[in-house]
């Protein structure tokens, strides 16, 4: 991350275009989150305090993996962050590993039956 010091030796260019993030003192909560929200910033509360007053997670949520984005976009996983004003706390949902699993075999048979039809056909 780039000190104080760097970000003011940067040199503009014609064509250049800064922005300056809004300052807030809300954190959005969305995602798999049963009423996404935005609420305001208290300092010293965790994501769980958060998802907890956003109505708890949905039945699509994946526990294990909340992220929080930060203003400035980047990305972290919510369990070593602390959070700051601005940030999204976003649940993202339960990936059905059975669901293509079943999507994979039914896309395989269907595939053999397609070749077998044409391999009958051209008999």
């Amino acid at each position: 991350m780039a000190s104080d010091q760097e970000i003011r030796d940067i040199r503009l260019q014609d064509g250049d275009v800064v922005t300056l993030p809004e300052v807030t003192d809300s954190i959005l909560i969305s995602g798999e989150i049963t009423v996404p929200q935005a609420a305001v910033f208290r300092p010293g509360s965790r994501v769980r305090d958060y998802i907890d007053g956003a109505g708890g997670l949905t039945q699509r949520a994946d526990d294990d993996n909340i992220l929080v984005v930060r203003q400035s976009g980047e990305v972290r996983d919510a369990d070593d962050v602390v959070l700051r004003p601005g940030d999204e706390i976003l649940v993202m949902p339960k990936v059905p590993t059975k669901n293509i699993q079943l999507a994979t075999s039914i896309s395989q048979i269907l595939y053999q039956i397609a070749v077998a039809t044409k391999v009958a056909i051209d008999l």
